[in-house]
């Protein structure tokens, strides 16, 4: 990162292309940051700019629309203002909050041959867990063997999805051995093999596949879009805790609901080594009792942990944003 003090690295960043999210994602390290806005003459150059104090920029990372939108906002602040903490894509995207819920459903709606199930399903399997009526007949973690057979079969078995259920006990280990070779690979299988299933059950999408739509992980990309965008322009950027993620299927009388689980934690800084926090938040989705709609969406924050370090007016204050999003 390097500090936004000369016309020259200005009008290399507004000359730039848009680039993908990845690389506009960047932050403004300092919320008090004084900044001076008289210096900025207009959108387009920075020319009679000297000198920006604690506005730390990856100008090479910033495409024109972005750009132009952060020159607006300081603009906009009076001769006292704080530099404000901006998400990029938060800002390029305003109206993530009301969209991702409808994406959601957009893809749940969508062929299941559009949807990476088959990817995702051989390493998303051990952090699964089915429940029954709030109890535990699945723990992916607890498996030592043929993982990925006794997943399907106890999620159909579970869903009282007969056909599917015993299509599964019949064939499943016809199509996906136990060690695929290179060639033949896992996904590549389950690929096969999910088809057959739905061939199976009149070339229709049946109950167990129609709930693994929504256990993968695009669906969760959409939730964590959504939190990244209520947290990282306030709080800072944030990253994945090394298995942090677990999916719990729960299968009740009347609805069924598939829960992503997410542990993240505050991003480092070139000041800052250690996270200042962590915390984690759940994407809640709910079906009618045959997966055939979705009936509600929820993302909320469930839990926070500071570092015990941290000054107490900061920890206040991260407190009170982060949970102020429960």
């Amino acid at each position: 990162r390097s500090t936004l003090s000369s016309s020259s690295a200005a009008s290399d960043v507004y000359k730039r292309q848009p680039e993908s999210p990845r690389e506009k994602q960047q932050l403004f390290d300092s919320q008090s940051a004084p900044v001076s806005v008289s210096n900025v003459s207009s959108t387009k150059t920075l020319n009679k700019s000297k000198s920006f104090d604690g506005f730390r920029i990856s100008h090479s990372r910033f495409s024109l629309p972005v750009f132009k939108k952060i020159v607006e906002r300081i603009k906009n602040l009076d001769n006292n203002g704080k530099l404000p903490i901006i998400n990029p894509e938060a800002e390029l995207y305003p109206d993530i909050s009301k969209t991702w819920k409808e994406s959601l459903i957009q893809s749940f709606k969508s062929d299941y041959t559009t949807l990476p199930i088959h990817k995702d399903i051989p390493r998303l399997a051990k952090k699964t867990c089915i429940k029954i009526e709030g109890n535990l007949v699945f723990c992916g973690e607890e498996v030592p063997e043929d993982l990925v057979f006794h997943f399907f079969r106890k999620l159909a078995k579970a869903l009282q999805d007969d056909t599917s259920f015993q299509y599964i006990e019949d064939e499943f280990k016809t199509i996906v051995p136990e060690s695929p070779n290179k060639t033949n690979d896992l996904s590549n299988l389950l690929q096969q093999f999910l088809v057959k299933l739905c061939e199976n059950a009149g070339n229709k999408e049946p109950l167990t596949l129609r709930v693994l739509k929504c256990a993968h992980q695009k669906t969760l990309l959409l939730g964590y879009n959504y939190i990244k965008g209520v947290i990282c322009p306030i709080v800072g950027r944030i990253k994945d805790v090394p298995a942090g993620w677990r999916i719990a299927i729960e299968i009740f009388s009347d609805k069924i609901s598939v829960v992503h689980t997410k542990k993240q934690q505050s991003s480092p800084t070139e000041d800052i080594t250690r996270s200042d926090f962590d915390f984690e938040w759940e994407l809640r989705i709910e079906f009618d009792r045959q997966a055939l709609n979705v009936s509600k969406i929820d993302c909320n924050i469930t839990s926070l942990n500071l570092d015990p370090s941290l000054p107490s007016t900061k920890q206040k204050r991260i407190r009170t944003i982060i949970l102020d999003h429960k």
